[in-house]
């Protein structure tokens, strides 16, 4: 019969390890592959920042020009801006 190794038996070694393989390959890609927070798996935690920093970020990327920066950093700083929203 096919008792030994080479019959029957590694097919279906071969078969286990390859689910298991595929099994392993899937958890990987639902725990690695679909980020929850991207941002902040990647170090940056935007909940956090302040529109001053957001400012800032985007006149360092080059979104902004010099001027608008400044003109959006005047009115941030102004005190007629406050926390509750009111001009």
């Amino acid at each position: 019969m096919c008792d030994s190794i080479g019959g029957l038996n590694a097919i279906w070694w071969a078969f286990s390890l390859s689910s298991l393989f595929v099994l392993a390959g899937f958890v990987m890609l639902v725990a690695f592959g679909v980020p929850i927070r991207r941002a902040r798996w990647r170090g940056r935690d935007y909940r956090d920042s302040t529109p001053l920093v957001v400012l800032q970020r985007r006149y360092a990327a080059g979104a902004i020009s010099t001027e608008e920066y400044k003109e959006r950093k005047a009115t941030l700083e102004s005190p007629l801006v406050n926390n509750s929203g009111d001009t």
